[in-house]
Parts: C-alpha cells; sequence; structure tokens
C-alpha cells in the first residue's frame, strides 16, 4: 500500500521561520519514514491564498495529522480557519458520492502549549476531524505542555527525551498505519447503504 502522510502544523509562523512546534512534529516525520512512509509537513498559513494547492494536496493523503499550539483553552484560530475552509468545500465543492472532503482518511493530532487548555483543543481537533469524515483511530494525539518548570516549550524542555511523549509518538504512528492499511484492505463504500441491501445476516447471535 502506497500511504501517503501530510502534518499540517498550524503555526502562525510563516516558512522558513522557525516554529517551536517544528522538533516535536518531525519527530512525528522521522518514526514514518524510517517505516519507509512518505511523508509531507506544510503550513497552512502559507497556502490560505491559494488553498486549492492545500486542498489538493489533502486530498491525495491517506493520513492528515493537524499540528497546533494550544492558546488559553480554545483551539488556536489557523487550526479553525483551516476547518472552516474545509467545511466550506464540502457544502461547495464536488466530493466522492457526495461524501465529506475527509472520507476514507485517518486522523490525529500533534498540540504543544498551555496544559488547562490541551483536553478541550484535543476534542475539537478530534471532533472536527471526524465530523469532516475521517476516522479517529485510538491514542492517535501526542501533546507536549512541558514538564517543570511549567510552561517550557518543546525545544527548550528536552521533550525528545521524555519517555512518556516518545510513547505517544509511537502509539500514534503505530495506529494510524495500522487503521490506514486496515481501510485500504477493507474500504467502506463511499455510498449510503440502505437496510435492504445489508446481507442477511445475524450479527448477535449470542443474543438469541
Amino acid at each position: 500500500m502506497g500511504v501517503k502522510v501530510l502534518i499540517l502544523n498550524c503555526t502562525l509562523r510563516k516558512s522558513p521561520h522557525v516554529s517551536t512546534k517544528d522538533r516535536l512534529v518531525l519527530r512525528v516525520e522521522n518514526l514514518y519514514r524510517k517505516l519507509k512512509i512518505k511523508t509531507e509537513i506544510l503550513r497552512p498559513i502559507d497556502h490560505f491564498d491559494n488553498f486549492e494547492n492545500l486542498l489538493t494536496k489533502i486530498k491525495s493523503c491517506n493520513i492528515l495529522i493537524i499540528a497546533s499550539p494550544i492558546y488559553g483553552e480554545g483551539q488556536f484560530f489557523v487550526a479553525k480557519m483551516l476547518f472552516q475552509k474545509l467545511k466550506e468545500f464540502s457544502k461547495s465543492g464536488p466530493t466522492l458520492k457526495d461524501q465529506y472532503p475527509l472520507y476514507h482518511k485517518i486522523g490525529g493530532a500533534i498540540l504543544t502549549g498551555n496544559k488547562e487548555g490541551f483536553d478541550e483543543v484535543a476534542k475539537d481537533i478530534l471532533f472536527n476531524l471526524m465530523k469532516l469524515g475521517a476516522i479517529i483511530p485510538r491514542y492517535s494525539d501526542i501533546y507536549w505542555v512541558g514538564e517543570n518548570p511549567a510552561g517550557v516549550n518543546y525545544i527548550e524542555g528536552g521533550g525528545d527525551k521524555n519517555e512518556y511523549n516518545e510513547k505517544r509518538i509511537k502509539y500514534l504512528v503505530q495506529n494510524t498505519l495500522y487503521t490506514a492499511e486496515l481501510l485500504d484492505e477493507y474500504p467502506v463504500s463511499p455510498g449510503a447503504i440502505s437496510f435492504n441491501e445489508l446481507p442477511e445476516q445475524d450479527f448477535f447471535p449470542e443474543r438469541r
């Protein structure tokens, strides 16, 4: 299977400025590449003026990872703009048999920043991916909110030496790849299935 991974770094900084998420994003990218998986990192902030190019990249990937800072208790606005544009496309653009734009894709999240806002932002991003058609595997999110002192970013805080963080990176890569391969082997029909088309099979024989 020719799996393609696209990581969207939703930083406010345009390329080539360094973002504090870069090293964490690169850790994920490097693990995918070690497994011979084609991986690309883009910043939506560089592409909002010509969103069609970014949309083409999104359409061609199998796994879509959203990397975002945590700002207060809410999702950073670049990620919000990205989801808004994808929702607008789903209402007006052509899709596969009227499916949502992330249909048949696997979603995940990479977060850095404020510990108090992590749960809300993680839920927000993963829920938006799911609403747009993506499948969300278990343990498909990772985050870095710093150890002591609180608030130290991933670059300064030595996050790549954090055992728990490294384990979660492996879970994210392993579970998104497994789900992508499973979906490739057992694809879901893009059209809606009526109950009349379901096979005559007792799915719960133990309930007899």
